[in-house]
């Protein structure tokens, strides 16, 4: 059985009886929150760092252990056995997944020559225990269950590292601490029942439940379009990119791709165009020039200011490729 993680559902606000029951889990001991950590989704499946995206060309799940060799080199020396464990490969106090995807998204010998010479070693940041040390399940069991095994398990690893975290829980006050994460910048929160068990590859309703204010979404990447050629910005004296006499935009000029054409998948399987999107760093978009075809098919998640009747975005951007998500899981009834 290859294992899937299970995700967070997703509150809508638009929703009267989701707000109506969305205080009730502010106040009730049955929940608790977690603050939502921008990292990349990563199983450690007995000490090897498996991605929950699945290899095209293998049809597992990504293995990304070799990237990762001071987590290993804790996890085994904490001797823990065939244990499975549900996180997070992160950079602590990041605003975005960007810096951890320079890591997880290149092969081996890079990935640890950026955390040596640039960027330093990386996080996992741990959120729930699936399997034991002698490999009996628990996704039976509760959340609460669940938790207080993780806690030990997290207090051996850091006797040996101080790169594996534990996530923090909050058990009061939890709409007090969504406002506190969006102040600081953060994605939000999750709200988690602690009678909850663990279902793989599933979102189900009001056991975990995602936070947050803004409309993101994760889509399907179809292709790019070309840059707009003419620069309208009022600068003329002092652009610097100039073609024929006329000023041409940096992305034109630079021979990079414009923006980013997306969709997602309906109920016949087809891939239905939804839009484009800009707020591209050039990093990214030198990226994507250079190589289109590795991407399409790929996902990536955006953020936009609300979605339209008709499925389209207002104002859609860019936010990153989402490493850990398969592009079949991008469905139009999913939001």
């Amino acid at each position: 059985m290859m294992l899937q993680p299970m995700k967070p559902a997703k509150i809508d606000l638009k929703k009267a009886s989701h707000v109506d029951k969305l205080h009730e889990m502010y106040q009730s001991p049955l929940y608790v929150a977690e603050p939502k950590i921008d990292g990349c989704h990563y199983f450690c499946d007995s000490g090897r760092f498996l991605s929950t995206r699945v290899s095209k060309t293998t049809g597992n799940l990504v293995d990304k252990t070799g990237n990762f060799p001071h987590l290993v080199e804790a996890f085994l020396r904490a001797e823990l056995g065939r244990i499975v464990l549900d996180g997070e490969i992160y950079y602590p106090g990041a605003s975005n997944s960007y810096d951890a995807t320079k890591i997880t998204g290149c092969l081996e010998n890079e990935a640890i020559r950026r955390q040596e010479n640039e960027l330093g070693w990386i996080s996992y940041c741990m959120f729930d225990v699936l399997r034991d040390e002698e490999g009996n399940w628990l996704i039976s069991e509760p959340w609460y269950v669940r938790r207080e095994y993780l806690e030990l398990i997290a207090h051996r690893l850091r006797t040996y590292s101080e790169y594996f975290h534990l996530i923090p829980v909050v058990r009061s006050r939890k709409e007090n601490f969504l406002d506190k994460m969006l102040d600081e910048g953060r994605e939000g929160i999750v709200l988690k029942q602690i009678q909850g068990v663990y279902i793989p590859g599933k979102r189900p309703m009001w056991n975990w439940m995602k936070v947050k204010t803004e409309l993101e979404d994760d889509v399907v990447i179809m292709g790019f379009d070309p840059p707009e050629k003419r620069y309208t910005g009022k600068d003329y004296e002092n652009w610097p990119y100039w073609e024929e006499g006329e000023p041409v935009t940096k992305t034109y000029y630079h021979g990079l791709i414009g923006s980013v054409v997306f969709g997602k998948y309906n109920g016949e399987g087809e891939l239905v165009y939804l839009g484009s999107c800009t707020g591209i760093d050039d990093r990214m978009r030198k990226e994507f020039t250079e190589n289109q075809e590795e991407y399409i098919g790929r996902v990536m998640k955006i953020k936009a200011m609300e979605k339209t009747a008709d499925g389209r975005y207002r104002h859609p951007n860019f936010l990153m490729v989402h490493e850990d998500k398969n592009a079949f899981e991008c469905t139009i009834e999913e939001t």
